[in-house]
């Protein structure tokens, strides 16, 4: 999987899972946008830690590998490990969430 799909999808689906835990919550502790009257605003770090490989073909890219593909890989393929975070707000509700 390209790398830029893999981190898209993975935050797309984090996010529809603090919403739904969010609607489905007991209570009000999830994703607090504000607390009474003050808002709360923290930017949470997504921490990805992801082997890959260089893809040459079909235009080039970088390729999240699975357990699978690392079993399968050539000595002729590098595989390097990268570490990257990205900050997210899950305390941010949008209007249409609120109503």
């Amino acid at each position: 999987m390209d790398l830029s799909k893999f981190v898209s999808q993975t935050l797309s689906e984090i996010e529809e899972g603090v919403r739904s835990a969010r609607r489905n919550a007991k209570g009000p502790w999830i994703a607090l946008g504000s607390v009474g009257e003050a808002e709360v605003w923290e930017a949470e770090k997504i921490t990805f830690e992801v082997m890959v490989t260089t893809v040459a073909e079909g235009g080039g890219g970088i390729k999240v590998l699975s357990f699978g593909d690392l079993k399968a890989q050539t000595s002729r393929e590098a595989v390097q490990k990268i570490s990257f975070n990205i900050p997210v707000f899950f305390n941010s509700i949008r209007e249409e969430e609120t109503e």
